[in-house]
């Protein structure tokens, strides 16, 4: 009996044993389960693309907030308000335009959707901000050296005040 990779012989217990046996084969017409390889690859490829596809979707139909430039500090977006801005919408998503003072109050009903945050430039053109928001474990304080603003925060309040259900968006831009 041969002893390979320094396993001792003495003493031969099962797991020794097997091992030896194993790597003991030399059969060079072994070839591995190709049939369970490219179900394994198949699997892989469709949770990924699966992935992609969610977070795509998701985005294409995200809410807008868009802050005006230079905007720093908390904005606030106080839905279902019957005296607010009418819905703004544009295909399937929502634009809520937020004003100087930081307080958005609209008619349009709170529905939890994914969010994308935008910067107004003086020019007109939308610039989208990082979200880091230390919920989901992205610091705000890490974009800080790349963007000139970013969304430090991001949470949404529901309480019901004298039967009536009240939902506010709640963000805070960061800005250097």
């Amino acid at each position: 009996m041969r002893c390979l990779f320094l396993l001792p012989c003495d003493g031969y217990d099962f797991l020794t044993h097997r091992i030896n046996t194993l790597l003991m084969k030399n059969d060079l017409n072994s070839k591995p389960d190709t049939r369970l390889i490219i179900s394994v690859l198949i699997i892989i490829a469709i949770f990924v693309a699966g992935s992609f596809l969610f977070a795509y979707n998701k985005q294409k139909n995200a809410d807008m907030y868009i802050v005006p430039n230079d905007f720093k500090g908390k904005a606030s977006v106080y839905f279902n308000q019957p005296t607010g801005t009418p819905e703004k919408v544009d295909g399937e998503k929502r634009i809520f335009e937020i004003p100087a003072s930081g307080t958005l109050y609209t008619q349009s009903p709170y529905k939890d959707k994914w969010n994308s945050y935008y910067q107004a430039t003086p020019d007109g053109k939308l610039e989208q901000l990082i979200d880091g928001n230390s919920r989901t474990g992205n610091v705000g304080f890490a974009y800080k050296d790349l963007c000139n603003s970013w969304i430090e925060n991001a949470d949404f309040i529901h309480s019901d005040t004298n039967g009536q259900k009240v939902h506010i968006a709640i963000f805070v831009v960061g800005r250097k």
